[in-house]
């Protein structure tokens, strides 16, 4: 429940019957009714809004979304409270707020976006007639290249990771770009050995997908169904420790271990921690993805059939990838003022011998088929005497 201070004439009111402002002049006064409004009626649209967001959503985006909310709520509540503050106003600062404390461009537009639909909600209960979120102007995130670990960073990754008990968690990342919370779910009947396949039922998108199993992945997971007891449902399950041993439980891992196994990578291998928002620790998971996706991006794989993999719904978030594709491209020489001119060179002889050869055996068949006739004869004289020169420019 959130804990106001001194609303409890303006709920009265406002429930009552609330009174609008004209004019420009009263436009504060109309934004600071709505903000009351707001804190008067804060635990009954919270509460159906926790409702209707879990209806829409999975239970971690429902459960961010109102966390977001409801530290906007508390952070408005002692606003009003001390300044007069509008709606506008308050969520200007918070977002502000937010920022200072660290929080990435993206994390600013996510809760942008939580209390955006939070105060759409209100309209539609008739609390406010106004949202005005959408005036809130925030820094549009930077697109960034996706970042990917080398082949010596892989052996190191590996070394490290079997050292931390991780490996076969780590090894199954890389060679399938599953997300963090899809392995964290995996199911033995999800992982079909006969075909080769995995069945991912619970994905970010509520699509589910399959993914071929490579020959490394099919290794791992074998090995690690000789790990897990029998009566396990989950592929990589939670662990018990204590002082001199441990034992797997039949339920489903969570974030922790990722966090704790992660901290070594991230000391050791920088592409873990660079470009992070310092409360970032833990995402470290999504650099096996973005591995995944370039080394396939890389080897020529379709970038549908990466989509495919990925389970990307739109081929926009694939196409990050394409610039991988083909690798070095010579054109870039032609492209270049400074190495452009060094390129240019003369036909030597052997590039002209080459080509009267070529275009020999092409009038060879030509005469054998009996097409133009009079023009091969004179062809293959100028031929003839292409050889020639080419003979005398190498003497």
């Amino acid at each position: 429940m959130i804990a106001l201070r001194n609303h409890g004439e303006a709920s009265t009111r406002l429930r009552g019957g609330r009174i609008r402002h004209g004019g420009d002049a009263s436009r504060h006064a109309s934004r600071h009714e709505d903000a009351q409004a707001v804190l008067a009626e804060s635990d009954r649209l919270l509460a159906d809004y926790d409702h209707a967001t879990h209806l829409r959503a999975s239970e971690r985006y429902a459960t961010n979304t109102l966390t977001y909310v409801r530290r906007w709520v508390e952070a408005l509540s002692a606003d009003t409270s001390t300044a007069g503050e509008d709606l506008y106003a308050s969520i200007t600062r918070f977002l502000a707020e937010q920022k200072a404390a660290g929080g990435s461009d993206k994390t600013v537009v996510n809760i942008r976006a939580a209390i955006s639909g939070f105060l759409d909600f209100a309209v539609a209960a008739g609390v406010i007639d106004n949202n005005p979120t959408p005036a809130v102007t925030v820094k549009t995130p930077e697109k960034k290249l996706p970042r990917w670990l080398s082949s010596s960073e892989i052996e190191q990754v590996l070394k490290i990771a079997d050292d931390t008990g991780c490996g076969n968690e780590v090894r199954v990342a890389l060679s399938t770009g599953m997300r963090l919370a899809e392995m964290q779910r995996l199911k033995w009947p999800d992982v079909d050995f006969d075909n080769r396949l995995l069945y991912i039922r619970k994905t970010k998108n509520n699509l589910p997908r399959s993914v071929p199993m490579c020959a490394e992945a099919n290794r791992v997971f074998q090995l690690q169904r000789s790990e897990v007891p029998a009566d396990i449902a989950y592929v990589f399950p939670r662990r018990q420790t204590w002082p001199g041993g441990s034992r797997y439980v039949n339920s489903q891992r969570m974030d922790q271990w990722w966090r704790n196994a992660a901290k070594p990578l991230q000391e050791a291998i920088p592409k873990f921690t660079d470009d992070q928002a310092p409360r970032a620790i833990g995402r470290a998971w999504h650099l096996f993805r973005h591995t995944f996706a370039s080394t396939g991006a890389q080897r020529g794989v379709s970038i549908y059939k990466l989509a495919g993999y990925l389970g990307h719904t739109d081929i926009k978030t694939t196409q990050i990838y394409a610039h991988l594709a083909g690798g070095y491209d010579p054109d870039i020489e032609l492209a270049c003022p400074l190495t452009a001119k060094r390129q240019e060179r003369k036909l030597t002889p052997e590039d002209i011998e080459a080509a009267a050869v070529g275009v020999a055996d092409l009038l060879a068949i030509v005469r054998r088929h009996g097409l133009m006739p009079e023009a091969s004869a004179s062809t293959l004289r100028a031929i003839g005497l292409l050889v020639q020169m080419a003979g005398q420019q190498d003497e």
